[in-house]
């Protein structure tokens, strides 16, 4: 066999990383005094990097079965049990529960429950407090009526309410805000945006100005203004629909990314065509054949990314956040336009003018004065960095800006990487709806 179907053989041999190490290991060293061509030197050294990360995988996998196991977070009842769609006051101390707060379109709503009614049982079961009401909706079962009892100023009044899951508890409509919804604008909260903003900025203006003494600076700074109009024009559209709608809403954020996507995107079209156009492979890959390999790329790396960062958030308590999660009691009532809206920003708008700005025009400024590793890895990083927000997540999406630099690479277009991006965030995009 040959160093390269070797390192192909290994790499998708990931699912028993114990096995890959050592054997990938004896493999490298067999190649480095017999390889012969450039062709098989080359795909040694790869061998080589392929085996320090498996050493890293197999370690990170003795650390996650060696260290002690999270104990696993006691479920509150609201996540629990069954719920009425109602907010309680934690202040009123008199026999009772008062409601604070109704749900839209839940069943306490339904049942002409208003804020201000005081619950005094549920199914002649007595409530004295929020606790003692809590207890009762814990014996409730989805789909079943109960009885309450309750006061609204001196009027005794009984409805009868469906508890529901809270999962079928409808959010609120793209455009309505939410009941947590807090002020457009806090000026405490900008110092705690703009710190890693600046440490990032601050990061590739050093490698901008390593670039500008070789003269190949220009696309450097041209990637830095296209983001710095992409988060202008975000922030403003993000405060101005804030306060247009009365308060934060899923629709002014996807209107406010729209504006971030479009700007990035056209600024980082405009800046391309500032630059020498990028040296073009000698053997490009067909867009299929490109396509099919990063796919497996993809999943082979991914997976070693995964484990890494189970053993890290398993030995530091890192967080490890998606914020696009919260995205999902949204969707469940969303309208189909709705979630069109929803899905064109992420499955299209995003990735289109992602590509443009790191594939399009930061990869080929940094591939004229680096090697081709190296510009991949600092323009990956650099993607990596602006979705810090996902704390040592951010593993998993410097694989997957690897990947898809390797795509722009291998074939030589930009629209190659545009295709997988798409298509990776309409899979994630897929599996968040089915999901919930």
């Amino acid at each position: 066999m040959t160093p390269r179907l070797w390192f192909h053989v290994l790499l998708f041999g990931c699912i028993v990383p114990c096995l890959t190490f050592p054997i990938a290991t004896l493999v490298a060293l067999f190649y480095r005094s017999t390889a012969k061509t450039e062709g098989d030197r080359y795909w040694t050294r790869r061998l080589v990097g392929l085996a320090a990360i498996d050493a890293a995988v197999l370690a990170a996998m003795f650390m996650v079965m060696g260290a002690p196991k999270p104990e696993k977070p006691v479920k509150s009842l609201a996540s629990s049990h069954v719920i009425i769609g109602i907010q309680l006051d934690p202040a009123f101390h008199d026999v009772g529960s008062r409601v604070t707060g109704i749900e839209p379109k839940g069943p306490a709503e339904k049942a002409d429950l208003r804020a201000g009614d005081v619950i005094h049982s549920i199914d002649g079961k007595p409530v004295t407090d929020n606790a003692s009401l809590t207890a009762s909706l814990s014996e409730a079962h989805a789909g079943t009526a109960v009885s309450i009892a309750f006061t609204r100023g001196e009027t005794q009044l009984t409805a009868s309410v469906t508890p529901i899951n809270e999962s079928e508890l409808q959010g609120p409509g793209l455009f309505e805000p939410s009941k947590e919804a807090t002020a457009c604008f806090k000026m405490e909260s900008v110092p705690r945006r703009l710190v890693p903003w600046g440490l990032i900025f601050g990061i590739v203006a050093v490698l901008g100005v390593f670039a500008f003494r070789r003269g190949e600076s220009k696309g450097i700074w041209l990637t830095l203004g296209a983001l710095s109009a992409g988060m202008l024009v975000n922030t403003v559209l993000g405060i101005a629909s804030c306060e247009a709608l009365g308060g934060q809403t899923t629709g002014g954020g996807i209107i406010a990314q729209w504006g971030l996507s479009g700007t990035l995107g056209l600024a980082a079209w405009f800046g391309m065509r500032q630059v020498p156009p990028p040296v073009a492979p000698e053997n490009p890959l067909g867009l299929g054949w490109a396509l099919g390999r990063a796919l497996l790329y993809l999943l082979a790396f991914e997976f070693r990314a995964a484990v890494c960062i189970m053993a890290i958030t398993r030995l530091s308590a890192a967080p490890l956040t998606n914020p696009f999660q919260e995205m999902i009691p949204s969707m469940a009532s969303q309208s189909s336009l709705g979630l069109m809206f929803m899905a064109v920003a992420a499955v299209v708008v995003g990735p289109i003018a992602e590509e443009l700005a790191f594939r399009g025009l930061l990869l080929p400024s940094l591939s004229r004065w680096l090697p081709s590793w190296a510009a991949l890895a600092i323009s990956s990083a650099f993607f990596a960095s602006l979705h810090w927000y996902y704390g040592v997540g951010m593993g998993t999406i410097f694989v997957m800006g690897m990947t898809l630099g390797w795509v722009r690479q291998a074939t030589g277009k930009v629209g190659a990487s545009m295709l997988l991006h798409m298509g990776i965030n309409t899979m994630a995009f897929s599996l968040m709806l089915l999901r919930h």
